[in-house]
């Protein structure tokens, strides 16, 4: 009797630690995504702030593969910087600039778009809100826009960690 109620017992121990264990190896697995997926929002925020510093130096030049802005209003159809197409199709011809980050897959991306000025006197258009109405859209004396839609991709240490942030960026009008 003494030998079936040890190894029911023994059973019982067995399944309680290989519950644990499972449950241990699932809590890892689920905090290795969480920190992928920081990694990624983390590379992506990078990826936008330099592109924001680049619009704000006016280091930027419409047109250049060099300093990567892209017009893809002229596209046909229109190409979404937030489609997975883009991304894949448009990285392979140097259309978005790179940063570097460390302990990620492979280095976040930006892409710069001029965004067309409002039509009228006060405000965004449809097509392209302006987040700050302080800062609607004039052209610049060098005749480019003030207003720019930026979107940003970052992975994290593996590739099925991506994140894509974007963000409508304003100059205030120069004075003349």
């Amino acid at each position: 009797m003494v030998l079936v109620t040890t190894l029911i017992f023994l059973v019982i121990m067995t399944m309680l630690g290989l519950a644990s264990v499972q449950g241990n190896s699932l809590q890892e697995r689920m905090a290795g995504n969480s920190r992928d997926l920081n990694l990624a929002f983390q590379a992506a925020e990078a990826a936008l702030r330099a592109a924001e510093d680049e619009v704000r130096n006016n280091d930027i030049e419409v047109g250049s593969q060099s300093h990567v802005i892209a017009d893809v209003s002229k596209e046909d159809p229109p190409i979404s910087p937030s489609s997975v197409t883009y991304w894949y199709a448009e990285l392979e011809k140097d259309t978005a600039k790179s940063v570097s980050v460390s302990q990620v897959a492979s280095a976040p991306a930006y892409i710069i778009e001029v965004l067309d000025p409002p039509s009228g006197s006060g405000g965004a258009s449809a097509s392209n809100e302006v987040v700050d109405a302080a800062f609607e859209a004039q052209p610049s004396e060098e005749g480019l826009d003030n207003t720019y839609r930026i979107t940003s991709r970052g992975v994290g240490a593996t590739e099925g960690a991506s994140v894509i942030l974007q963000s409508t960026f304003a100059l205030p009008p120069t004075s003349p």
